[in-house]
Parts: C-alpha cells; sequence; structure tokens
C-alpha cells in the first residue's frame, strides 16, 4: 500500500468513520472503570442513536417485563458494555452510509451481509477461543469496509472499477483496486482499524482473510485460526445471498476450511443455522432487509441426497469403475463419497498425470474430471485417452466453469462425452452419471455378444450385435439413438446422423454381398472418428451417430466414406458398386429422434434416386412445417 495514497484518503476527511456522540461512547466503553452514567449521559445527547439502543433493549433476547422508554444504567448494564460499543459502532456507520454517490456498490447489500460476517465471526468464537467474542463481531462487521471507503472517496472511478471486474473473482478485484488506487480494499480496511484503535492482530487478520493460505502463520498458531475464522465467516455470509443450489455447491469447500480450525461439518451447519436466526432479528434492529427466503443450512443437499430414478435400482452402478480427477481436494472427497454411495468402485487422482496412471492401473469405464488441473488439464487429458486404444470407450465427463460455446467445441473436440458446470448440483451430476452408465452398460452387452459370437456357442448371440458385419445390430442403433438424442437436447450441442447404402448397379446377390461385409465394415470404422457409433441395419444398409457435428461436418464425413468405400473389392461377375449417404443433424425444427431418423432415410432416398455415388442432406423447413429441405 502507497502510505501517501492512505494519508490523502483520510486527509479528504470522507473515509466513513464513526462520528460525534458514537465515537465518544465507544471511547467510554474502552475505558476501565467508566462511569455508566456518562455513558447513559452521551448517548443522549444524540436522540436517534439513544432510539436505536433502546431499540436493542428491547429486542426479545433480553425477555423484559415491561418495554424500555429511556436508558439507565441498569439498562446498559444488561446490554453489556461491549456489546454496547458493537452496536454503537454499527448504528453509526450504517446510519451514515445508507446510501451513496457510487452507482455500483450496493449499500443494502453491503451492510446485511456485514452483518452476517459479523454475526459468523461471533459464533465460530464459540467453537474457536481465539479472540473475545465482543472483538470478532467487531472484526467481522469491518472486514469489508475498505470498499466502503473506496466507494465513498472515489465514488466515480470505484463505479466504474466494479462495473469492469465483473467475472474477475476476489483476486481480480484486488489486483484493479491496486492499479488503480495503489491500494486494495482490505489495505484499507487494515490501516482504519489502525486508526479507530482495534488492535493490530485484528487488523492484520482483515488483510489476510480473503487469502487465508498465504497468510504465513503456523498452523495452530492464534494468528493462523483468526484468519481462517474471518475468511470462514465471510464466506458463510456470502452464501446467504446465493441460490440454494449454489450454496449447496459451496458447503464442501466451507467444510474442508471448517475442519482446518477443528471445526465438523456437523457443528457448522448448526452454527450456520443459528447465525441465519440472529443475521434476521439484526436486520430488523439495523431496519435492513431480512432476507427470509434464505434456507437453514440443515436443509442443503450438500451432494448427500437427491435420488435419480436409476439409481433406485441398487444394481445399476454396481460394477461401474469411475475415476475422479480434480486438483480440489474437498470436492474430490464429497464426489468420491457421494458416488460411491450409489455403488460405483470409486478412483481419485490429483492431476491429470495421476489419472493416466490410474486409467492404466485399474481401467475405468467412466472418468470424471476437471477441466482445470495441474501437470495436464482435462481436455488433454481426454485426447491423450482417445489416442489408445483401450481408451477409446471410457465415458469422459468434464467439470467446467465455463459455459462458453468455444470452451464446450474445444472439450468436445477432444472426445469428451458430456459436461457438468460448476459449482456442481445433485441433479446435474446423477442426470450425467445415469446417462453415461445407461451407454457403458450397453457397451458392455455389446462386447459380451461379441465375444459370443467368436466363441463356440454363436447361435442366437445376435441380440445386440450384427453376426455377419461384427458390427452393432438395428437394435443398439436405436437405444444408442435415442440416448445421444437425451444428451444432447440436455446439453443443447449438436450430432449428426447417417444412412449409408451398399448395392450393384443391375441388384446384387444377397448371399455375395454377405461376404464383403466384413470389408465395409473395417472401412467404415477406419474413416470414423472413436466416439462415432456405426451399426448394421442388414442387406448392407449402416446407420452412424456421429456425436458434437454439425450438417457440414457430417457431409464431410460422409465425402470421405465415399472414398474409403470405393476400395471394396469388385464382384465376379464386374458389377459396379453403388453407394448412397444420406445425412441429417438435430436442429431446433426435429421433435425427436425418430424424426431425426426419418430425415436421414429420406436424405439416403435421394441420394439414391439420383443415382448413387453421393451424399444428400436433409433437414427439416423450420418456415413450413412437416417440410424437408435437401442439399
Amino acid at each position: 500500500m502507497d502510505p501517501k495514497r492512505y494519508d490523502e484518503m483520510r486527509s479528504s476527511d470522507r473515509l466513513p468513520s464513526p462520528k460525534g456522540a458514537a465515537l465518544r461512547v465507544m471511547e467510554l466503553c474502552r475505558q476501565e472503570n467508566v462511569a455508566l452514567t456518562e455513558i447513559v449521559r452521551t448517548l443522549n445527547t444524540d436522540p436517534g442513536l439513544a432510539g436505536q439502543v433502546i431499540k436493542l433493549a428491547n429486542s426479545p433476547v433480553y425477555a423484559r417485563p415491561r418495554p424500555v422508554v429511556a436508558l439507565s444504567p441498569d439498562i446498559i448494564i444488561s446490554i453489556g458494555i461491549q456489546t454496547l460499543r458493537q452496536m454503537v459502532l454499527a448504528f453509526s456507520l450504517i446510519s451514515a452510509n445508507r446510501k451513496g454517490e457510487c452507482r455500483e456498490f450496493d449499500y443494502e447489500a453491503f451492510w446485511s451481509r456485514s452483518a452476517a460476517t459479523a454475526l459468523a465471526a461471533n459464533n465460530l468464537g464459540a467453537l474457536v477461543p481465539v479472540a473475545p467474542h465482543a472483538e470478532l463481531f467487531t472484526c467481522g462487521l469491518l472486514s469489508g469496509v475498505g470498499r466502503l471507503g473506496l466507494a465513498t472517496v472515489y465514488p466515480d472511478d470505484y463505479s466504474d472499477l466494479l462495473a469492469r471486474s465483473r467475472g474477475c473473482g476476489d483476486d481480480g478485484l484486488l489486483e484493479l483496486e491496486r492499479r488503480t488506487f495503489s491500494l486494495d480494499h482490505n489495505q484499507l480496511t487494515a490501516a482504519m482499524m489502525l486508526d479507530w484503535g482495534i488492535p493490530k492482530l485484528f487488523s492484520e487478520t482483515v488483510l489476510l482473510h480473503e487469502g487465508p493460505d498465504d497468510c504465513g502463520f503456523a498452523v495452530g498458531s492464534r494468528a493462523y485460526s483468526l484468519v481462517y475464522l474471518l475468511h470462514l465467516a465471510s464466506r458463510l455470509a456470502a452464501s446467504c445471498f446465493m441460490a440454494d443450489h449454489e450454496r449447496s455447491a459451496q458447503l464442501p469447500r466451507l467444510f474442508a476450511t471448517a475442519e482446518k480450525i477443528g471445526i465438523t461439518p456437523e457443528q457448522l451447519v448448526r452454527l450456520g443455522d443459528r447465525m441465519l436466526d440472529e443475521w434476521r432479528d439484526w436486520s430488523r434492529l439495523l431496519q435492513l432487509h431480512i432476507h427470509d427466503d434464505v434456507e437453514p443450512f440443515s436443509s442443503l443437499d450438500a451432494l448427500s441426497s437427491g435420488v435419480h430414478d436409476d439409481f433406485a435400482d441398487p444394481d445399476f452402478a454396481r460394477g461401474i469403475r469411475l475415476l475422479i480427477a480434480d486438483d480440489d481436494a474437498a470436492l474430490v472427497m464429497l464426489l468420491s463419497k457421494k458416488i460411491a454411495s450409489l455403488g460405483y468402485t470409486v478412483y481419485t487422482a490429483a492431476d491429470g498425470r495421476q489419472a493416466l496412471e490410474q486409467i492404466a492401473a485399474h481401467a475405468p469405464h467412466m472418468v470424471l474430471s476437471d477441466v482445470l488441473m495441474p501437470e495436464i488439464d482435462g481436455i488433454e487429458l481426454c485426447r491423450t485417452l482417445r489416442r489408445r486404444l483401450e481408451g477409446r470407450g471410457v465415458y469422459f465427463i468434464l467439470l467446467t466453469a465455463h459455459k462458453e460455446k468455444g470452451h464446450l467445441v474445444e472439450a468436445f473436440q477432444a472426445g469428451a462425452d458430456d459436461f457438468v458446470i460448476k459449482p456442481v448440483t445433485v441433479p446435474a451430476l446423477l442426470g450425467r452419471l445415469a446417462a453415461g452408465t445407461r451407454i457403458v452398460r450397453l457397451q458392455a452387452k455389446l462386447e459380451a455378444e461379441q465375444a459370443r459370437l467368436h466363441g463356440e456357442d454363436a447361435a442366437g448371440a445376435g441380440e445386440m450385435l450384427d453376426r455377419i458385419s461384427g458390427l452393432p445390430s438395428r437394435r443398439y442403433a436405436m437405444i444408442r439413438l435415442k440416448e445421444q438424442w437425451a444428451l444432447a437436447e440436455r446439453n443443447n450441442v449438436p450430432f449428426s446422423c447417417l444412412r449409408v447404402s451398399l448395392g450393384w448397379k443391375g441388384g446384387h446377390d444377397p448371399e455375395q454381398l454377405k461376404t464383403l461385409l466384413p470389408h465395409a465394415a473395417r472401412l467404415l470404422r477406419e474413416a470414423s472418428r472413436a466416439e462415432d457409433v456405426i451399426c448394421h441395419f442388414g442387406e448392407g444398409q449402416f446407420f452412424i451417430v456421429s456425436p458434437h457435428s454439425v450438417l457440414s461436418t457430417a457431409m464431410h464425413f460422409g465425402e470421405r466414406l465415399l472414398v474409403r468405400l470405393a476400395e471394396m473389392p469388385a464382384t465376379a461377375d464386374g458389377a459396379a458398386l453403388c453407394v448412397a449417404i444420406g445425412a441429417t443433424a438435430r436442429s431446433t425444427a426435429v421433435r425427436d429422434e425418430m424424426q431425426l431418423l426419418r430425415l436421414a432415410e429420406a436424405a439416403l432416398a435421394q441420394a439414391v434416386e439420383r443415382g448413387g455415388g453421393r451424399a444428400v442432406s436433409a433437414m427439416a423447413d423450420e418456415e413450413a412445417p412437416g417440410g424437408v429441405v435437401f442439399n
């Protein structure tokens, strides 16, 4: 912090601070053997302040037989000197700074969150006795006052800065403040607290509380515990301004922080509920907005409840090996506990390199990986896995905080099957796991039948597998098409379908065609991506589901297939091979997967009608319901 900048701000006389009677009462409360009559006399010089203290004295917590109408030494004793000092400071700062000139600064929300932080710190102090409750309350109340200071002294500049900082996070805001004002709000808060006579221990705590991992204090020391206590109090308060599903997703991090100072998850939940009740009472007292719609912490999910229909079957996930890769240890712990409870066999990794080692050791059926990880990130992990033969069938789900289309396109191009947006919520997680598990089960059934087909008992094995081509059957294709449609609808991602027909001009001998089908299947597989699903519909008819591809990509795919299938050997009588391909893709004009299949059939029919040797696309006409546009 530039000392000159702070001196300049202080000399402007615009920094928030208790003044007049409030400042005098605070000074009196710090004195030993202070005369209570002097405190009463000073309070009565400010009718507004005296009225607020009378409201405090009449609050239900004191259970008075008759209402207080005037201040007296007995009333001061019942309230308590330190509580009075806290409240006078709060009343003074809030009453003088309810509104301001900084357009982007929400004054009401600031004070409401400050009160919640103060109460959380006060309650945490009962479990972590590192300072008197009154001091912790004051520290929590003032922990963000530097923001108010910047908004008050530089209303226009700070308003512009707040507008620019949206989406930057806490670290981004601090960096912008330092570049603009030569100090950040934490540094300003610490300096203001020292000026108000608050002990240096607490000003240092405020200075470091937003980044406690970098505080440098010895683990378990008083200073260490204070920094983490205030950090936890501020995060508890911040969570009260989030939607319930976001609060649920924040609980793992709150639990992990609480454990650093010896607080169990159960203790934190009880403490949080108590803080919410007190917050509402104090909001009434301070005439702040009362947040009656905030659910108790004890009713939040925290990834510990919520049941998807598929998981009602206890055997649904049994035997499925799943790897969780994320450098957030608290999230990994919570996810692994939840997912294991569903029946999965769970392995974990802290980075991409460990993930590859775990994949090599345990051959998981599914991978749930964060995008941002050290060593190897999630997208590169997926890309590396898809290059390996044993990794092509792994169902890969990415955890990402990014919703941008370009970011998701990159993930799908790397071979990801699905994604979950952070913070993780139970319905989203279970929905993705259920979809992936169904596909893994389907693939396992196909592979089992394929093994039977190549064994001694091949008779009747082709329920999901075509025995002649060695490709998945029509039944498998229809199940997989339905799964892919549901996946695309949920995530609003593209996919396309292709119908391929093989024949010979002038007709063909079905028996002769059977001898060529394995060759055709091999060429189709070689020309396709690992995630493309190639199925045999019978009689030289093929169907391909191509995830994460738009129509133009499908048409390029079709052209590539035409080139590869031209390598098919000629028939004994020299008849010319005729290949026709129809392509379509999911769009807003397509109602369901069956309409998509009909569009692929219509495109194939057009390709055949035009003489074959080509790929034709068909899309639903958005302007004429029921119409089809060919190209």
